[in-house]
């Protein structure tokens, strides 16, 4: 340990982290020889830190993981005092959720090392890979996402439950849903992002549904105008500049919700479930403040947000 370290009482703090699949874009020489490229370096909150692939699973492949937990990478922090671990364990969750949303995997931590001391968690998670956001994700890529998004995403993390969010967004993509479960849950993240809205914007649920309070406020709260599903979403997309027709999922929404199933053809189901998926996606990066290219959900083609 450095003189630094001993002045200030830090010590180093490794975060084990499972099924994140992207590699780095610095090198690391191996004892055995050879070298690796699995080492990304980010700031953020304050705080530098590494997340380094693990050199025992860095030839793992997406194929061999996907639909497993594996260890696949630690979260290294050079330098921390015993009153900094909890500071540094929200930030370590909240990149985990950004990782996990842009490589739509469950990233998850599951376990740390600190001083003489470690311990280990009973986590649930699987590593998978339909669909990321970043597309062909690599390190650079990966460093840039979170150095974009995490001011944004710390502030509103709370506020718009973000982490929820991110996690059911992930799970739709869980193998071997029922079509309905995936739209269900598609539907449900739109109606969580809208209801957080509607409470950050300062409106009022009166159930059964959020209302625009007057000015003076009627005797009868329920005499307020209502604001219904669509009309919130298209007012929540509006604030970050963006512009879908929501007819198509509105209605599958309604015939899942009301009755489990839905009338249409399967292959009509599937597009509406992508079209929200896709709607879900777009909104979270715009909301965060991402710029660059990502991938749709829809076809996998790159989109640039400027």
């Amino acid at each position: 340990m450095s003189a630094k370290a001993k002045q200030v009482g830090g010590q180093p703090y490794r975060i084990l982290v499972a099924n994140y699949m992207v590699k780095g874009e610095e090198w690391t020489d191996l004892p055995v020889g050879g070298r690796i490229r699995n080492r990304i370096r980010v700031r953020l909150g304050g705080f530098d830190f590494q997340i380094i692939r693990t050199p025992e699973n860095f030839n793992l492949t997406v194929a061999e993981a996907k639909g497993r937990f594996c260890y696949t990478t630690d979260i290294v922090f050079d330098n921390i005092r015993p009153n900094q671990r909890q500071r540094v364990d929200a930030l370590v969750d909240e990149v985990t959720e950004l990782l996990s949303f842009a490589t739509m995997s469950q990233v998850v931590r599951f376990g740390d090392e600190y001083g003489t001391g470690s311990s280990r968690q009973a986590v649930k998670g699987l590593t998978l890979y339909f669909r990321p956001t970043l597309g062909a994700t690599h390190g650079a890529e990966v460093k840039r996402f979170l150095e974009l998004t995490w001011p944004a995403y710390h502030r509103l993390r709370r506020k718009r439950k973000l982490n929820i969010v991110v996690d059911y967004v992930v799970t739709t993509e869980l193998p071997h849903l029922p079509i309905e479960v995936e739209m269900l849950m598609s539907f449900v993240t739109l109606e969580c992002l809208k209801s957080s809205y509607a409470k950050q914007a300062g409106y009022k649920f009166v159930a059964p549904a959020w209302r625009k309070i007057s000015i003076p406020p009627k005797a009868n709260p329920k005499a307020e105008p209502k604001l219904v599903f669509e009309k919130l979403l298209h007012e929540m997309m509006k604030k970050v500049k963006m512009r879908k027709s929501l007819k198509r999922i509105v209605q599958l929404r309604n015939h899942i919700i009301h009755n489990g199933v839905s009338p249409r053809p399967f292959k009509s189901q599937m597009k509406g479930c992508f079209d929200a998926k896709e709607i879900i996606r777009e909104y979270l990066l715009r909301l965060l403040g991402f710029k660059g290219q990502y991938s749709r959900f829809n076809d996998m083609s790159l989109h640039t947000l400027k």
